[in-house]
């Protein structure tokens, strides 16, 4: 057992703060771990912006598996914690681990967290097919249209189009949406066919 303590205002209870619970201690404790870990990774990609010699690739394989190591121990002892599953769950959509990685701490979980609805979804996950790689041929999909006519990636065969999976509520996606616009007035005007095909997550 532990002592838990909530702070904050009683008529302002979205920002109260609690700690003292096993929850708060573990997803504090991977926050510290993942947070250093993004520093790194972000301070590292500026190095390379700046092409500044050293041993930039070495430095960052040692840093990912301290991450790796410190990771696989907080989660093996915590194994049937929400807090593990919902950690990995982010894990799937930040891309600092591979497919291989994310299914060794799936493993990990307890199996009544591999069978919950979030565990269902990392594994999924880490059963989709890999990216395809340039030159190869695409897979075809269908959607619907806002006007709801039903559109497939075929029909757009020979002609420049951009693709792009998004998410309402997806952060990274919103970022990322400036840039796509960018692309788009860029290529459309080589191609007066060309066309942007958004398909949020609920229709995939």
């Amino acid at each position: 057992q532990s002592e838990i303590i909530v702070e904050g205002d009683y008529n302002n209870f979205k920002d109260v703060k609690v700690s003292g619970s096993k929850s708060t201690l573990l997803s504090d404790q991977l926050a510290k771990i993942d947070n250093e870990y993004r520093t790194f990774i972000d301070s590292t990609a500026k190095l390379n912006n700046k092409n500044v010699p050293g041993k930039i690739d070495e430095t960052a394989s040692s840093k990912k598996k301290w991450y790796l190591s410190e990771t696989t121990k907080i989660i093996s002892q915590n194994n049937d914690s929400e807090v593990s599953l919902e950690w990995l769950a982010y894990q799937c959509i930040y891309n600092y681990f591979t497919k291989n990685e994310i299914s060794n701490y799936y493993n990990i979980l307890s199996e009544r967290l591999q069978k919950d609805n979030i565990g269902f979804t990392i594994k999924k996950y880490i059963t989709l097919p890999k990216p395809p790689q340039i030159g190869e041929k695409f897979i075809d999909f269908e959607q619907r249209t806002p006007d709801n006519k039903i559109v497939k990636l075929s029909d757009y065969y020979g002609k420049i189009t951009l693709i792009e999976f998004w998410g309402s509520g997806c952060y990274p996606c919103r970022v990322e949406n400036p840039n796509i616009v960018k692309l788009y007035e860029k290529y459309h005007p080589l191609d007066r066919k060309s066309t942007r095909l958004n398909s949020s997550h609920a229709n995939i």
